[in-house]
């Protein structure tokens, strides 16, 4: 995803981030990764759109979700992800230089997560993500942060010094379309 040269990662044990990565030089990134959903509020436990899909998929086996509605939102629930994340980070132990990554997936390509997780890239705007979480990211333990749309690829980094910038608008109606129907038709075809 970033282009790093990894020499090995490892999973880590709670209250430690998601994983540590080495890189080839030497360099030692802990990474909290965490997963964008549409109709996630501080109201809502969890997203309702992911158990609706993930139950139907489990009554129909081999079925890939028909659909439905989803909230022509963004920023409200990134600014809440970012946030519940902020203040877990707070708690990491940070060994000598090592750096405290976030990572925000999202458009996750699988049956049960593409609705609940799936951003529209015109909504992904950078002034209104430093707006509204810039600050929140300062006073956290995280050193950088990266929201990733898996479908399409797209990417926008935040650093401390410079806020978010979009690295790369997703391809969402032309490579990510193709990879769903891939997918779709693989998911038909299983056993």
């Amino acid at each position: 995803m970033l282009g790093l040269p990894i020499a090995g990662a490892r999973p880590l044990p709670e209250p430690s981030p998601d994983v540590e990565v080495t890189l080839l030089d030497g360099r030692t990134i802990v990474v909290e990764q965490t997963t964008f959903h549409v109709d996630e509020a501080a109201s809502s436990k969890g997203s309702a759109i992911r158990g609706e899909d993930t139950r139907t998929v489990k009554a129909n086996p081999g079925a890939w979700p028909s659909g439905g509605w989803a909230p022509f939102a963004f920023i409200e629930p990134f600014e809440f992800r970012v946030r519940e994340k902020a203040k877990k980070s707070n708690g990491y132990a940070r060994s000598r230089n090592q750096e405290i990554w976030l990572l925000v997936s999202a458009a996750l390509p699988q049956s049960t997560s593409l609705r609940a997780s799936f951003i529209f890239p015109s909504l992904v705007d950078p002034d209104a993500m430093n707006a509204r979480t810039h600050k929140i990211l300062s006073t956290s333990a995280f050193d950088r942060a990266y929201l990733h749309s898996e479908l399409g690829n797209g990417l926008c980094s935040w650093f401390r010094n410079m806020g978010w910038q979009v690295e790369k608008t997703p391809e969402l109606f032309f490579e990510g379309l193709d990879m769903l129907q891939a997918l779709q038709r693989a998911h038909r075809h299983r056993p």
